[in-house]
């Protein structure tokens, strides 16, 4: 019962907000990033930057968060 109370109140606040579900547990930009990475390095290969990626050391990938964060992500996926 209780299992489907909580799918009951999940299914009326996406239909009430109009939003998709989103679990706050979960972080859905690492997953994509995962996911993404073989298409991604592929491309940068592709395109002969991924010696400019991946030749710089961690700690410059991450001095460069003045960009809201986003080499810190992008350094995250490139060595994982």
């Amino acid at each position: 019962m209780a299992t489907a109370d909580k799918i009951l109140r999940i299914v009326f606040a996406m239909l009430r907000d109009g939003k998709p579900y989103c679990d706050p547990q979960i972080d859905y930009e690492a997953r994509m990033a995962i996911k993404n990475k073989a298409r991604w390095l592929k491309m940068l290969r592709k395109a002969n930057l991924l010696q400019h990626v991946v030749g710089r050391k961690p700690a410059e990938q991450l001095r460069g968060a003045a960009d809201g964060g986003v080499s810190a992500r992008v350094g995250r996926w490139v060595r994982g």
